[in-house]
């Protein structure tokens, strides 16, 4: 899903029109809105790659791993809470978890991709 919002901003004789487009993820029920503009800009921490916005089977996949006890982040940690969406680096080895609508951008809290267990 895509929604674009235009806005006019007004100064003096000059007049900017802003468009922002916001990239919609339904995942049973959860809405994550992620702002492209933001997107564009959001690199690994690690490697400086671009990243994306993973597909709502790999969320689905990640969360029931989670829910399971069965997924670890980077540093080793069981992940406790599942995520609204994942940021997945532009070489698909790291992802990067999405909760309440906030990137978390931390090399430790990043999920190995290939660890996450196939769907059942």
């Amino acid at each position: 899903n895509r929604k674009i919002r235009h806005s006019r901003i007004n100064l003096g004789k000059l007049q900017v029109t802003q468009c922002t487009i916001r990239r919609s993820l339904n995942i049973r029920g959860a809405i994550m809105t992620i702002n492209e503009t933001h997107l564009a800009v959001l690199v690994c921490p690690e490697t400086h790659q671009k990243v994306s916005l993973a597909d709502a089977d790999l969320v689905e996949r990640c969360n029931c791993a989670i829910r399971n006890r069965k997924l670890r982040n980077r540093a080793g940690r069981d992940i406790q809470e599942t995520i609204d969406g994942l940021l997945i680096r532009e070489d698909q080895k790291m992802g990067y978890p999405v909760v309440d609508d906030i990137p978390h951008m931390l090399i430790d809290e990043a999920i190995i991709v290939f660890e996450i267990p196939s769907a059942a």
